[in-house]
C-alpha cells in the first residue's frame, strides 16, 4: 500500500533546539513547537478555547544547522514537513511508537510581532530566510 504524509506547522519553539553530530556526520537538530488553535467558545460570544499542542520537530544537516544558530526559545516558524515514526526497538510496536515532525522546508518568521501567549505558555514539552 502506498501512502503519503505531508505536515504544515506554524508556531513557536518551546525548546531551544538540541544540535548535535552524528557518527556519520549528520547534522541533528530537535525541538518542539507550540502550535495554538483558538476557535470561538460555544455560548460565550466573543471568548476563545484554545487547544495548545506540543509537536516534536527533527531537522537534518543545513537545516538543522540554520535552525540551531537562528532559532531560539519563543522563536516563531512556519515548517513544511512529513512525518516519521520514532520507536523503540525493545517493546512491541504497539506500544513503542511516537511521531516527530520531519523537515522538508521552513522559514522563521521572527519579523512578525511577537506571539503574546508565549509569557503565559505552560511548561515545554520535552523532546526570516527560506531553506
Amino acid at each position: 500500500m502506498i501512502g503519503h504524509s505531508s505536515v504544515t506547522l506554524l508556531g513557536t519553539l518551546a525548546t531551544d533546539p538540541k544540535v548535535h553530530t552524528t557518527s556519520l556526520g549528520t547534522v541533528v537538530a530537535t525541538f518542539t513547537v507550540l502550535v495554538i488553535r483558538r476557535r470561538p467558545h460555544p455560548g460565550r460570544p466573543g471568548r476563545f478555547l484554545e487547544q495548545w499542542t506540543h509537536v516534536p520537530v527533527t531537522a537534518f544537516n543545513k537545516h538543522a544547522e540554520a535552525i540551531g544558530e537562528y532559532l531560539k526559545h519563543g522563536g516563531r516558524i512556519f515548517i513544511d514537513g512529513h512525518l516519521e515514526e520514532r520507536r523503540d526497538r525493545t517493546q512491541p510496536p504497539a506500544d513503542s511508537g511516537c511521531l516527530d515532525i520531519i523537515v522538508d522546508q521552513f522559514q522563521f518568521l521572527d519579523d512578525l510581532p511577537p506571539d503574546p501567549t508565549i509569557r503565559d505558555k505552560p511548561p515545554a514539552a520535552e523532546g526570516p530566510r527560506s531553506h
